[in-house]
């Protein structure tokens, strides 16, 4: 299979830098009080003031990055299984050094790493032939989803929405895997019958 994975929220915890912005913006928010993605409208700033502070120190935050619970074994585990996994993140394409980096020292395993700048992912997805992407953001996963990919989104404050077909929403890496296991074995399955198919046909 050919997956996509993000970073931020995904592989990551969703709120490393939270800290951060509160320290700088006198504020005291809680993960709780994330309730948009578009982060200014919850502490209460303009979107360009919010884009000037997080520019500003874009490496200094990105460095505070974590890896959510159970992340590293259960991605290296796909990586394992002879799966292509390709690490799709909307950071921008001056961050993708500091991203192998962090990849490297984390240990995570993955087939190549796209730094798009962008939230945006359905075309790239579509490109490479993604079969099942692990995403945080409500917006990306409907468009994903619009376009045919399967998708599995992480449980966030900021992503709530009621139930959605071709999304299937998870709190932890091992329910991801476990999404993961049924999509693999159905694709083993329709596999195995088309080849089926062939051989009798070919008889």
């Amino acid at each position: 299979m050919h997956i996509g994975i993000d970073i931020d929220g995904t592989i990551t915890t969703p709120f490393y830098w939270l800290d951060f912005f509160n320290q700088k913006l006198g504020t005291s928010l809680s993960e709780k009080e994330i309730t948009h993605y578009d982060h200014h409208l919850d502490f209460g700033i303009e979107a360009a003031a919010f884009q000037t502070l997080r520019k500003d120190h874009l490496k200094t935050i990105h460095r505070l990055a974590e890896p959510r619970p159970g992340a590293k074994d259960f991605v290296n585990r796909l990586f394992f299984e002879n799966d292509q996994t390709f690490i799709i993140t909307a950071r921008e394409a001056s961050l993708a050094t500091l991203t192998q980096f962090w990849l490297k020292k984390e240990d995570f395993l993955y087939t190549a790493l796209y730094t798009l700048g962008s939230t945006e992912k359905r075309f790239l997805a579509a490109r490479l032939g993604i079969d099942l992407f692990f995403e945080d953001r409500l917006e990306t996963a409907l468009g994903l989803s619009a376009a045919g990919i399967p998708t599995v989104l992480f449980d966030t404050p900021y992503n709530q929405a009621p139930p959605h077909p071709g999304i299937h929403r998870v709190k932890t890496w091992e329910e991801a895997y476990r999404v993961y296991r049924t999509f693999k074995n159905e694709k083993t399955k329709t596999f195995e019958g088309q080849l089926k198919t062939l051989l009798h046909q070919a008889i």
